[in-house]
């Protein structure tokens, strides 16, 4: 593991080996933390490969005040602090001298703290926060978010958190690892990360083999009804950049890619681009066949329709190409794509192939080459 250490300059052996001394002595962890008075204090360091260990532990005196006196300074890494069932993240880089850290326990969630001394932790804590304050985020933001950080670390720090090892991923965490072969080369980060590049890349791969729906194919045809029982078919948009979107009104992340996916409608509507959105709302064949009244049923359903066309209007989804079956998973459409998990996407060109699959990365890029 690379260490981290202050260097003094070589006047005299004696002088050397004071100065060290000193700057060692003031390295530490200090701060306050309110509504946690004589409450222990844990601190967890997850090193290469993710895993935890307790670094450092504390009592929190009754004013709320908390030391960790750590003679070898602060190593880099992702850390955890852990005060009865609060506990909040952070990323030290190992170059924190005295690192000063002040919040209510109450609003770890939050991630509402204020640290002082420590750039690697005020960076993380700042771009981590506006995940927890409920707004809507999407996944190129997110990505956007992690590719803008300046430590490694941190960025890294946050793939652990919001990504999460998933394919989709893939292209963040290859930079992510590049940049830690620089700034934290040959560190147990670094090596690690290296090898959880390698894992993501081969679940990558067989996520690619499992799809149905392949990139320069044909779009297969999609031909169901809309709230008022008109069918609109797939290939009616022929001609059109069209972004076909399994969702449902129950899926939080298809709800929260809305907002964005209104905003690329809004601004390239005119120039030749639409959204067809399937619903994955209603009741599968299972649920139904224990419904025996039909009385009951017709309610039901009627209630999962006023879910889904809800949902269309609470999300301003403008466009006119709304569909669904009613048949949640046994909706045929999503078997004869691949749909096994929402939110999913595919963009089809105007020859009616497809373009890309889950393209969320770069999804504006792409409308605008096809437009």
């Amino acid at each position: 593991m690379k260490k981290f250490f202050s260097i003094c300059l070589f006047f005299t052996l004696a002088s050397l080996f004071l100065t060290s001394c000193a700057q060692m002595g003031d390295k530490g962890i200090k701060g306050n933390f309110s509504n946690a008075a004589n409450m222990p204090l844990k601190l967890v360091r997850f090193g290469g490969g993710n895993m935890p260990k307790d670094y450092a532990s504390a009592t929190i005196d009754a004013s709320g005040n908390f030391k960790f006196d750590l003679k070898e300074g602060i190593q880099p890494g992702f850390y955890k602090f852990e005060v009865g069932t609060n506990s909040f993240f952070t990323v030290f880089n190992g170059k924190e001298k005295s690192v000063n850290i002040t919040g209510d326990v109450n609003n770890f969630p939050k991630f509402d703290v204020k640290v002082e001394g420590s750039e690697a932790s005020s960076e993380f804590i700042n771009t981590i926060k506006p995940f927890t304050a409920g707004a809507e985020i999407t996944k190129e933001q997110a990505i956007a978010s992690v590719m803008n950080t300046k430590d490694a670390l941190v960025g890294m720090s946050l793939c652990n958190i919001l990504f999460r090892g998933m394919p989709d991923f893939i292209d963040t965490y290859k930079e992510i690892s590049k940049r830690l072969s620089t700034q934290y080369k040959d560190s147990e980060y670094d090596k690690s990360y290296v090898e959880i590049v390698k894992q993501i890349e081969q679940a990558a791969v067989v996520q690619a083999a499992k799809e149905k729906i392949k990139v320069g194919m044909d779009a297969p045809e999609i031909n169901l009804p809309d709230a008022s029982g008109k069918n609109i078919a797939l290939s009616s948009l022929k001609g059109k950049v069209v972004l076909v979107d399994f969702w449902a009104s129950w899926c939080g992340p298809c709800r929260r890619a809305n907002p964005h996916v209104v905003e690329l409608y809004n601004k390239y509507k005119e120039k030749g681009f639409t959204v067809y959105s399937v619903s994955l709302d209603g009741l599968d064949e299972r649920t139904k066949s224990r419904i025996t009244d039909n009385a009951e049923l017709k309610t039901r359903m009627e209630e999962e329709k006023n879910k889904w066309l809800g949902a269309v209007a609470a999300d301003k989804l403008a466009w006119p190409n709304h569909v669904s079956e009613l048949r949640k998973w046994d909706t045929e459409a999503a078997k004869n794509w691949g749909v096994d998990a929402i939110p999913r996407t595919f963009l089809i060109g105007k020859d009616g192939k497809v373009a890309a699959v889950n393209a969320q990365q770069d999804l504006e890029a792409q409308i605008q080459k096809l437009l």
